[in-house]
């Protein structure tokens, strides 16, 4: 079976880059599963030549530049439309900071012949964080296949035919939460992830590290001003569009707690958070710029 798979860069670290590209490209005529191309979608790189010169250790890898940033929801619809017409069925897509195993793409296929289920419209990992361990898991769980509510776009395999039916990637949010929309409204539509808890991602998020909140283990993520803004916005967003509050609007004020109990630069980053959520109330979205 072939596969495409996909990096979004921007102002990426290129030595782990081209790490991740050259596990990739060793893919491309071994295993049960080959990576018949490699799509790399750039949001503005400053430094394009040395993303030029990365992206051309094989004849396999395709860079398309957006020139600007463009975010990533944006990104991920352009690398998708690409894979799409080139009658791809499934994208392995990645983030520039993420590392898989080799055995990663077979793993996904054996939880996909295992589930034997059209519905499936993602397959996943664990996602292992440099700082916090295993997201998203319950180490009690004996499983080797499950479905799950949602998952991060890093590392998942897409079935190409229900993202098209589902309409893509809302680049309405430019970046944070992405992610969690994608899986929402796979779930609106009928469709399901299904999760390999065998096959590991390596993925980092920022500078974060853990605490204990609230009786449980959390990530600080130390996120800038700008990117809180994007988050509480996006979240707020989310929790109007399928109707979960609740839910919603109790992860911006937890981060807001966070920010508070254990971040510097509190004042600033506690104000781009509110400006985020009159922004979204008031349907001000795509990029937007803190000051």
């Amino acid at each position: 079976m072939e596969i495409f798979a996909g990096i979004v860069t921007y102002n990426p670290d290129f030595d782990r880059l081209k790490k991740s590209l050259e596990v990739l490209v060793a893919r491309k005529n071994s295993g049960l599963v080959h990576i018949a191309q490699i799509v790399v979608v750039d949001n503005g790189t400053e430094d394009i030549r040395t993303l030029r010169n990365v992206c051309s250790i094989d004849l396999c890898i395709v860079l398309i530049e957006n020139g600007e940033n463009l975010g990533i929801a944006a990104a991920l619809d352009r690398m998708c439309g690409y894979s799409y017409e080139q009658d791809c069925k499934w994208l392995l897509t990645l983030d520039d900071d993420s590392v898989i195993s080799e055995n990663l793409p077979e793993l996904y296929m054996q939880a996909l012949d295992n589930a034997g289920d059209s519905s499936v419209a993602m397959v996943c990992g664990l996602v292992n964080e440099a700082h916090y361990g295993n997201m998203y898991y319950n180490p009690d769980c004996k499983e080797t296949y499950q479905f799950v509510e949602h998952t991060i776009t890093s590392g998942s395999l897409m079935n190409l035919e229900i993202w098209k039916k589902v309409g893509g990637f809302d680049d309405s949010l430019f970046i944070d939460g992405v992610d969690f929309d994608y899986c929402l409204n796979l779930k609106k539509h009928g469709y399901r992830i299904l999760r390999n808890n065998q096959a590991v991602l390596h993925h980092e998020l920022g500078n974060g590290r853990p605490v204990n909140f609230m009786g449980r283990k959390v990530i600080v993520l130390n996120h800038s001003p700008q990117r809180l803004y994007y988050i509480a916005r996006n979240y707020w967003y989310l929790g109007a569009k399928y109707n979960m509050k609740k839910y919603w609007h109790r992860a911006v004020f937890n981060r807001m707690l966070l920010v508070l109990l254990y971040e510097k630069n509190r004042l600033a980053k506690l104000r781009a958070m509110f400006l985020g959520i009159s922004h979204s109330k008031k349907h001000i979205f795509g990029k937007q710029m803190v000051k």
